[in-house]
């Protein structure tokens, strides 16, 4: 439990990072980064309690930063940061099952495997949030969802061969 807490306090720290993507307010978290790095660099990590808490520490961090800066803490505003945690865990479902639980025999290469789980937790944070909102605080289109995809997903994906690369070296040291 003590490594799923550090990875969570991790992951809510890094959630803090991120940067827009296209013309709307879509923006790409080093959070969820942070959160597949690690339950890829250790297998033991529970994907699902894991993802459950870092998006319960992300929320709690949006809510505390918001606090800080001012920001009056509505209905609407807990509200929407609250849907970070469905985010977190719908991810680390959809790693769980596409990565954890590929055992073909014709491995799909992992930098898709991570698109699609991504694409999968935004189409479920982006349905929830049509749920509660209605279309009308919709800004993202397909295209930047797809597009935030694609690079948080490159990004995990160069961190994680950059790692498995520096622990061979390692090993042969």
């Amino acid at each position: 439990m003590f490594k799923t807490i550090l990875v969570s306090v991790v992951v809510a720290i890094c959630s803090l990072l991120n940067f827009n993507l296209g013309q709307t307010d879509l923006r790409a978290s080093m959070g969820i980064v942070a959160l597949i790095v690690a339950l890829h660099d250790d297998p033991d990590l529970n994907e699902l309690k894991t993802g459950l808490i870092a998006g319960i520490f992300v929320f709690l961090m949006r809510i505390l930063v918001s606090a800080f800066a001012g920001k009056a803490l509505t209905f609407d505003v807990i509200s929407s940061y609250s849907i970070e945690i469905l985010f977190y865990a719908s991810y680390a479902l959809f790693y769980l099952i596409l990565v954890r639980h590929d055992h073909s025999a014709y491995k799909t290469p992992f930098i898709m495997l991570l698109m699609l789980c991504d694409f999968g937790a935004n189409t479920v944070e982006y349905v929830v949030r049509f749920l509660i909102f209605g279309g009308g605080i919709m800004k993202s289109q397909f295209n930047d969802i797809f597009i935030s995809a694609f690079i948080r997903s490159a990004i995990i994906w160069i961190i994680v061969s950059y790692l498995a690369k520096y622990k061979l070296k390692n090993k042969e040291n």
